[in-house]
């Protein structure tokens, strides 16, 4: 569904993940509602080994 990348939140200092969606994801409307179900499932797992989901963000 894209390519996920390991990062650090400068300002938290704490390691984030960054997923890269490919362009047009947004356009077919049930990629993008697995995505967002993909995110709300996310925002709900607590593991010392998993990155917070923050926000979701789609720049077109």
């Amino acid at each position: 569904m894209g390519e996920v990348y390991r990062a650090d939140d400068l300002k938290l200092g704490q390691p984030v993940a960054l997923k890269f969606l490919p362009r047009g994801f947004d356009a077919n409307p049930g990629r993008l509602r697995r995505f967002l179900a993909e995110v709300r499932t996310a925002r709900q797992v607590s593991h010392p080994n998993e990155a917070k989901l923050r926000a979701p963000l789609l720049v077109h």
